[in-house]
């Protein structure tokens, strides 16, 4: 039989304020090196993409093809993480908002695409006074530090008819990417399809996860999350 004795509360160690204002800040500084590092980064894909030559296009043409089928001409879009704006340009939005944390790639996408609207920011933390018919995160939970942070931040532009759609790619292409020189790791890609509530996914994640971590986010007391998030993978590769 086992022995059980009583513990007293003098014996239970728990973590001082101290202790955990310290990891915080830790995290809040490790959050801070990785934006820096990947601001950096998008900076000078921004300025090789000025002269780069690649099956990049094909890409972004078979990746404009698809999201064509998904969102009508017309409607009111948000991309966040919009990099130059050519996703955004070939919906050909009534209202076309880009938003991208690297100054580089707002600079070319105002210069491509005048007729839309560009913001430098932070996907963790954007502002804007109005909602989109819908939301587009292409390639772009791959590379973000809080991805439940982020989509958080998405519900609070979306309606309760936003259609939100991500792509992501999977990082076994990246090995044969880096090889051919492409400057972004990207060409198989899941779609995930969702409803506003459904806070947050990511290229290894599966429907069933995401529907979890949507009844853990809530969304505003919205129900909808219940439904199926619809996801399937599509090869976009020549």
């Amino acid at each position: 039989m086992p022995r059980w004795h009583r513990v007293a509360a003098a014996d239970i160690v728990t973590p001082t304020a101290a202790a955990a204002g310290a990891c915080d800040r830790g995290v809040d500084d490790a959050a801070r090196r990785y934006r820096r590092e990947r601001e950096a980064h998008w900076d000078a894909v921004a300025r090789r993409l000025d002269t780069w030559t690649s099956w990049g296009g094909y890409y972004q043409r078979r990746l404009a093809h698809i999201y064509r089928l998904l969102i009508p001409a017309g409607a009111r879009i948000l991309e966040v993480g919009c990099g130059r704006g050519d996703l955004l340009a070939a919906l050909q939005p009534s209202v076309g908002v880009g938003i991208d944390f690297s100054k580089e790639m707002i600079a070319r996408a105002e210069r491509r695409h005048p007729e839309l609207r560009f913001v430098v920011a932070d996907a963790h933390e954007f502002k804007l006074a109005e909602t989109f018919d819908a939301i587009i995160l292409s390639d772009l939970v791959n590379d973000v530090w809080d991805v439940q942070r982020v989509l958080e931040q998405v519900l609070s532009v979306a309606t309760p008819r936003t259609r939100i759609i991500l792509n992501t790619y999977s990082r076994l292409w990246e090995p044969i990417l880096a090889s051919s020189g492409s400057p972004q790791p990207r060409a198989a890609c899941r779609r995930h399809v969702m409803s506003p509530s459904a806070p947050r996914t990511g290229s290894s994640w599966h429907s069933r996860t995401m529907t979890a971590a949507c009844r853990a986010t809530g969304s505003r007391g919205s129900t909808s999350c219940s439904r199926p998030i619809r996801s399937w993978p599509s090869s976009l590769a020549p």
